[in-house]
């Protein structure tokens, strides 16, 4: 009886301890499927490693949060970290896998499926690598991490869908884009004005001047700003100005041209953007640089004509539908999952 006994309670010990095993390794897998299509656990931890910062953000902004080890399982004002960042990569989830809902229905791709995105990578990695052997141009990278060639594969998936006015919401009436445009013309589709300017630029900070010295350039300047009128301009003025016609120059900048020169004389123009022909400012000292700027000539313009933008607009239009799209399935797609769980798989691989 005792080794029946025995033999009952190991029996007994061992299904308990299978049981609790089950248990353990049941409640750490993930178990995720979107539209029937099963989540892999590490195409979650790939999306969950990306939305990352955001969430950190979300709590430096909020809570003024420091990021410590124990940063994602600490409590701020009701909310756990881990928490929000594994209901953010659901909501990134459902967001990429109606992307690529859509781009199978519309046959750019065969499946859905991580494994076979994965697949889709190396091959497109191994074509660029061939190509580099044998000498051919390879445009963009030369190798695709997982993160990029998501990025890459879903671009090209809004250009196909998007380029393809047979598509849902890809046909834009003339209402639509006129009234895009009305309501956005103070905006994006001011015409740069052409402009020709004499100016002195003095970036005395960076030539480490003197202060003394930059007095004397500054005094310079302001005689010369007084005698500037009609019969006397910056450049004839400057011509017998020893010390200042070293840092004179003559622009004359189209309408075209304009956000090309912005890069390399963008203060310049912020300064002479409501000067009018004829004007001068005063000599200004700012950010460590001294201007007298005159303008020579101004051509005014109103609008972009709606006519040259068209197209620009219908493409804004149409990629602005079809994120509405996306967006609106992703909001409606079935997602089965026990967030319990959800929580402690996050919780478990966040590092």
């Amino acid at each position: 009886m005792k080794k029946k006994s025995a033999w009952y309670i190991l029996v007994t010990l061992l299904t308990s301890l299978v049981i609790v095993i089950f248990f353990f390794i049941n409640n750490n897998n993930l178990k995720i499927s979107i539209s029937d299509v099963k989540i892999d656990e590490e195409e979650y931890i790939n999306t969950m490693n990306n939305k990352k910062y955001d969430v950190t953000q979300y709590f430096i902004e909020k809570y003024g949060a420091k990021i410590t080890s124990d940063f994602w399982q600490q409590e701020f004002g009701g909310e756990y970290p881990y928490k929000i960042l594994a209901d953010s990569t659901i909501d990134e989830l459902r967001i990429n896998h109606s992307i690529y809902e859509i781009a199978k229905e519309k046959g750019y791709v065969d499946s859905v499926e991580y494994k076979d995105f994965v697949k889709r990578l190396d091959n497109e990695n191994k074509i660029r690598e061939e190509n580099i052997q044998n000498g051919k141009v390879v445009y963009g990278l030369s190798k695709f991490t997982e993160d990029l060639f998501l990025e890459y594969e879903t671009d090209k998936i809004q250009k196909a869908y998007c380029n393809d006015l047979n598509n849902e919401g890809m046909e834009i009436s003339l209402e639509d884009s006129k009234r895009y445009y009305d309501e956005n013309k103070d905006t994006l589709f001011v015409k740069n004005d052409d402009l020709e300017l004499y100016y002195i630029k003095v970036y005395y900070s960076a030539l480490e001047l003197s202060e003394e010295a930059v007095r004397d350039i500054k005094d310079r300047m302001i005689e010369v700003s007084k005698k500037i009128d009609a019969n006397n301009s910056l450049l004839s003025l400057v011509e017998n100005e020893e010390i200042l016609k070293d840092y004179f120059a003559h622009e004359s900048i189209l309408s075209a041209e304009v956000s090309v020169k912005a890069r390399t004389i963008g203060d310049v123009l912020d300064i002479a953007m409501n000067l009018q022909k004829g004007d001068t400012t005063q000599v200004i000292d700012q950010n460590g640089c001294l201007y007298l700027i005159q303008c020579i000539d101004r051509v005014n313009y109103d609008y972009i004509p709606y006519e040259e933008v068209r197209d620009n607009i219908n493409k804004v239009l149409r990629e602005e539908h079809y994120d509405d799209i996306i967006t609106s399935r992703a909001e409606n797609i079935q997602v089965n999952t026990d967030m319990k769980n959800v929580y402690n798989f996050t919780k478990k691989n966040v590092k």
